[in-house]
């Protein structure tokens, strides 16, 4: 984001996407908001492929589980492994063809 939109991304992309403006940090950014901005910016959206945003998406019953102290089964924690990896690789890769800013 800040390649794309500058050191003050969190300000001017939601001005160039004609999207209300933020209201809390980012930090502060629960999880289902995360997975918005992935779809929400093209310059985010173009790193992640649909597949990994979907099962992105598809963790969000998983981690209301474990908000809400819920026992998980065997299969949400692999789900859990397999999303990690995925996004894990998609940043690695995106590191090698463009270094983050330092």
């Amino acid at each position: 984001m800040k390649q794309e939109y500058g050191v003050d991304w969190f300000i001017k992309a939601p001005l160039t996407m004609n999207y209300k403006s933020y209201t809390k940090g980012f930090s502060s950014f629960h999880f289902h908001e995360l997975i918005s901005l992935l779809i929400g910016y093209p310059c985010l959206t173009n790193k992640f492929t649909l597949q990994v945003i979907i099962q992105l998406q598809e963790t969000i019953p998983i981690r209301n589980k474990i908000a809400h102290c819920k026992i998980i089964t065997y299969h949400d924690y692999e789900k859990l492994q397999e999303v990690n990896k995925l996004v894990r690789d998609t940043i690695e890769y995106c590191d090698r063809i463009e270094p983050p800013l330092s």
